[in-house]
């Protein structure tokens, strides 16, 4: 199971690779990324939606996209996915 910080890192690289113009805009936010709210930085949201796919399919996690409607900053993103990680892995070893 990835810690917040780790995913925090597979999103910057994610959303570099998804959003090209994001780079840019990313080196200008600097240590202020986690606090970045995704149209800050390029987002739009099919991209948006394209990369919170790619990050479950990287941590193998699954729920509908909708689950991420009402975030909108990278720490809040990251907080999303690890808690859903988190149930993710409780069901397993429950099962």
């Amino acid at each position: 199971m990835k810690q917040i910080d780790e995913i925090i890192e597979l999103l910057h690289a994610t959303i570099l690779r998804m959003s090209p113009y994001s780079l840019e805009t990313i080196d200008q936010a600097g240590k202020v990324f986690k606090e970045s709210y995704l149209v800050d930085l390029g987002i739009n949201s099919i991209d948006y939606a394209e990369i919170v796919t790619t990050m479950m399919e990287n941590l193998k996690i699954g729920v509908p996209l909708n689950n991420f409607c009402s975030v909108n900053r990278v720490d809040d993103i990251a907080e999303l996915i690890f808690v859903i990680q988190k149930k993710a892995c409780e069901v397993c070893e429950e099962a």
